[in-house]
């Protein structure tokens, strides 16, 4: 396995198709019939280990492809100050890119961590056995406070804080089931992998789509969780409180951004018409058929199977150079006594600085006498 700008290219590509799939079917109430939880499970799985590991897998076959590849090599490799490529100065401004965001994410961080202080400070305290008679659920500690705007679960410390505002019995239970769920399910830790890809990635557009689109993935998610402890009535009640759970906070104030917390009613009203279009359906009790789940899982063998390489053939590009036929026919490589390797090639002697994929080819080796 090596990484390479072909390497990352295709991966970028395979990505970019795999987050328009799964935002189509997120956005696409017909596509519910056919999609289920466990299918978009496996989609953004597959999604983020693409973007993770844009590698060449020793499986990988390399297609030329001069008409994609051969423009793009010669932009990157074009020299616009003396020794200074385009690709030299894109990573830097990529590595730049990365810290400044780093840094803006580390201050976000730190005023969340004053903000969950402030809440604790300002706020009435209970535990979940008080507010909620349901058994096997984890005994959480609840914050009530006037400065949070929205049921919501904040940062890495597993409490739930709610808003000072009335809520009956049966909508305080379904928000504290809802938010116990996100806690259960790690779902803070979730947002906060996908905000780092989206600091390597900050130039890389569609990640940002990513990431909206698994906030809301992690929502149906947590609903869907809550219902299937359920039964049809209750479920139907639980579609029922996050409506009106809505109307309570009509006029929310700004919310903390929903990447770094996890809210029973978010920031988009289209997101909540989607969860709920889910539960009056009742798609979530069926599970997605098993052909349509391994074609799923085929995508990350067939996204590593081809890679694209530029090609120039016979050109003033190549001029100098020689195929690998050539270097099996006519060449071989040299040990020398100091331990450096040297090409010999048609008369020629060449020092080589990494020899390892050329032995590695099978290349002939001879000891320098």
């Amino acid at each position: 396995m090596h990484f390479s700008i072909s390497s990352l290219f295709i991966a970028l590509c395979v990505t970019c198709f795999l987050i328009g799939i799964l935002n189509f079917i997120l956005t696409h109430k017909k596509s519910y019939r056919f999609f289920r939880i466990d299918i978009l499970m496996f989609l953004i799985l597959i999604t983020i280990l693409r973007i993770c590991l844009p590698l060449e897998l020793p499986f990988t076959k390399t297609i030329p492809a001069s008409l994609i590849m051969n423009p793009l090599s010669d932009f990157l490799n074009f020299s616009i100050f003396e020794n200074i490529q385009i690709i030299q100065l894109l990573i830097i401004v990529w590595i730049v890119g990365i810290i400044v965001n780093l840094i803006r994410y580390i201050i976000k961080l730190s005023k969340v961590n004053h903000f969950c202080y402030l809440i604790k400070n300002h706020s009435k305290h209970y535990k979940v056995s008080e507010l909620l008679k349901k058994e096997n659920e984890p005994n959480l500690d609840v914050y009530v406070s006037s400065y949070v705007s929205s049921p919501m679960v904040l940062g890495f410390k597993k409490n739930i804080l709610l808003p000072n505002t009335y809520f009956s019995k049966q909508e305080l239970e379904c928000i504290l089931m809802h938010e116990i769920e996100h806690i259960r399910n790690h779902d803070i830790l979730i947002k906060n992998f996908i905000n780092s890809l989206s600091i390597i990635y900050w130039w890389f557009f569609p990640i940002y789509l990513l990431r909206n689109n698994i906030d809301f993935f992690l929502e149906i998610r947590a609903d869907y969780r809550v219902t299937n402890k359920l039964g049809i009535d209750k479920s139907l009640k639980y579609a029922e409180s996050l409506l009106s759970v809505q109307k309570k906070l009509k006029n929310p104030k700004k919310m903390i951004s929903s990447n770094i917390s996890s809210y029973i009613i978010g920031e988009n009203e289209n997101i909540l018409n989607y969860r709920i279009h889910y539960l009056f359906d009742n798609q979530y009790k069926k599970k997605t058929n098993k052909i349509a789940l391994c074609l799923i899982l085929l995508l990350p063998i067939l996204s590593n199977a081809i890679i694209l390489e530029p090609y120039y053939g016979e050109s003033s590009k190549t001029n100098g150079t020689y195929s690998s036929e050539e270097l099996f026919e006519n060449g071989y490589l040299i040990e020398n006594n100091d331990g450096s390797y040297s090409l010999y090639v048609e008369g020629k002697i060449i020092p080589i600085e990494n020899p390892k994929s050329i032995i590695n080819s099978g290349i002939e080796v001879e000891e320098e006498n």
